[in-house]
């Protein structure tokens, strides 16, 4: 690994700055976290899960080297001077993003994903945002998951970026936090600014991607979506400092997520069951 090569700065990423692609490598800051991260990802790719990125350690700035995935990424439709202060940002999606097909195999990644991950057990793990012990049945999860940390090729997903935000979960509620972001969930006026069009399918879309990630019960997701998105808030704590609007903006959106499923939970069920 050459760090004397040419450097290529990339766009995405809501928060994260300084991520860089040198010839077949990714390098990008650390934190204290990132033992963790890269403890895990080799987990991963032991477990047979090469749908993320392989650890080849630190290079001599003390980035991370990661290894780089082709594809199509959210971050070929941002401009990589786009500040990264504001953290609700509502955009198109790439098309590559919104079909049911894509739709169904994040349902698939992410199974795959959490049975990869029932072995790790780290001592002494540090995360960036989540300070609480594992717990029975928890796995750790990638914790931010959304179309802005996928590779697409072809129009399908084929990996997970991003790990950085990784942290314990039960697989259901982290099923239901990817079907708020990967369905997406949410009132008409946001799937018109994430580019869908009339007529929605949004029941339709949420039970392909419980069908496809294979869970038995798919009414289960049901209070999972009500418990994650009340929680969803609690993240702002790491986020410090953040402008009070910023702040704002995030507790209204999950407000109005909260109000749109209490409306619509019935035309979920009717199709999940």
């Amino acid at each position: 690994m050459m760090d004397d090569m040419l450097e290529e700065r990339l766009g995405g990423g809501r928060s994260t700055t300084g991520v860089v692609r040198i010839g077949e490598t990714l390098r990008r800051p650390v934190g204290p976290w990132t033992p963790t991260i890269h403890a895990f990802l080799r987990h991963l790719h032991a477990s047979g899960f090469a749908a993320a990125p392989e650890v080849f350690g630190l290079d001599d700035q003390g980035r991370e080297i990661l290894s780089y995935i082709p594809g199509e990424t959210w971050g070929d439709h941002i401009d990589p001077d786009e500040p990264k202060t504001e953290l609700v940002t509502v955009r198109p999606w790439p098309e590559a993003t919104r079909s049911e097909s894509a739709l169904a195999e994040i349902g698939r990644l992410y199974s795959d994903l959490h049975r990869a991950a029932r072995g790790f057990r780290p001592t002494a793990p540090i995360w960036r945002e989540y300070e609480l012990p594992m717990h029975e049945g928890e796995v750790v999860c990638h914790g931010d998951a959304g179309p802005w940390n996928v590779v697409y090729r072809e129009g399908l997903p084929v990996a997970l970026i991003d790990w950085d935000g990784a942290q314990p979960n039960l697989p259901i509620n982290d099923l239901a936090t990817i079907a708020w972001s990967f369905v997406p969930l949410g009132p008409d006026d946001f799937l018109h600014a994430c580019g869908f069009t009339e007529p929605f399918a949004t029941a339709r879309r949420l039970r392909v991607l419980c069908e496809a990630y294979g869970l038995a019960d798919r009414l289960a997701i049901l209070p999972a979506l009500n418990l994650v998105k009340q929680l969803a808030p609690m993240k702002l704590r790491y986020w410090q400092p953040i402008p009070p609007r910023t702040g704002a903006a995030h507790l209204r959106f999950a407000a109005r997520d909260l109000d749109w499923l209490e409306d619509n939970t019935g035309k979920l069920r009717s199709q999940l069951v």
